[in-house]
């Protein structure tokens, strides 16, 4: 007898969190970091996901739309988390907001993997930074520029225009 695995367990992945060492647990459909391991080694029965395949789904969700209960959405704003301003509004509102740290927390998380693509993980560094407003990023990113020699490129290149927010 096989057994079918639902969509809702296909979505929970892990990575390693290198700072820590530890692996996150992430549930891709909702966008969220479920729980963070505190003991060594992975979790068992979970798949580990590559950073890409985790980070696609979650920048999915960056902007939220508040639309009337009745209202369409435009095509581009397919792919965008939306709340309708219906009897539930507020509590759906308020767990988008709640979530909105731990989506900081798996961009800077993405960025510090991204050892080889200093320009990608500046740009995790900046989303993680107009979300949480953390000062911390700023500081990161400008020594990601220091420490890859990017300070010697021309004042107008790409990752020095990144790295300035």
């Amino acid at each position: 007898m096989t057994r079918k695995m639902s969509s809702r367990t296909r979505d929970v992945v892990q990575v390693k969190n290198p700072r820590s060492g530890h692996y996150v647990k992430i549930d891709r459909g909702a966008g969220k970091i479920v729980s963070h391991k505190k003991s060594p080694g992975p979790y068992k029965g979970v798949p580990v996901a590559s950073t890409n395949s985790v980070s696609r789904k979650l920048s999915d969700k960056e902007t939220l739309v508040v639309k009337s209960p009745g209202a369409d959405l435009p095509s581009d704003f397919v792919r965008t988390e939306y709340v309708s301003f219906d009897s539930g509004f507020n509590s759906k509102f308020n767990g988008y907001l709640e979530s909105l740290q731990e989506r900081a927390d798996h961009y800077e998380l993405v960025a510090d993997q991204l050892d080889g693509n200093p320009v990608l993980a500046i740009d995790y560094l900046k989303r993680a930074f107009l979300i949480s407003g953390d000062d911390r990023l700023r500081e990161k990113a400008g020594a990601l520029v220091r420490r890859e020699s990017l300070s010697r490129r021309a004042g107008n290149s790409v990752e020095l225009l990144a790295a300035t927010f």
